[in-house]
């Protein structure tokens, strides 16, 4: 790959440190993954499967990204995220496999989804608070 004005090179430059801002607002803006379980809550309650789905399959994105910003990682593809971010230092024990279970049968009937609204909840409150206690 040639690079004779150096455009390669800059971008690079520019992008080998982690932006501290960006850090702390991926990693406060956590709180939306909370927003979005309460929203599948009520979804759950009239057995609405697309939109428990959808709502936790953001949740997930949202602390993905979060985790990935605490360890001053870029996320730039949803592709392979999860499996990366279940090994970063923040991330809860299990949290692949927890993520996995829940978006992978999220259940059909109002308790079944209620229930993994409840594991979500879980999940969701504790990355926050190892996120909120991270000094990565």
């Amino acid at each position: 790959l040639a690079d004779p004005g150096g455009e390669l090179t800059e971008l690079r430059r520019r992008t080998a440190t982690y932006p501290e801002q960006l850090r702390e607002a991926l990693t406060a803006g956590a709180w939306e993954a909370e927003f979005l379980v309460d929203a599948a809550a009520k979804g759950a309650a009239r057995g609405d499967v697309l939109y428990v789905s959808l709502c936790l399959s953001r949740a997930v994105g949202v602390l993905v990204q979060a985790l990935y910003a605490a360890d001053r990682r870029w996320c730039l593809n949803e592709k392979g995220a999860l499996a990366v971010a279940e090994t970063l230092p923040t991330a809860p024990p299990d949290f692949g496999a927890r993520v996995r279970v829940m978006l992978g049968c999220p259940g059909e009937t109002p308790e079944a989804l209620s229930a993994t609204v409840a594991r979500a909840r879980a999940l969701v409150q504790e990355t926050r608070t190892r996120l909120s206690t991270s000094t990565v």
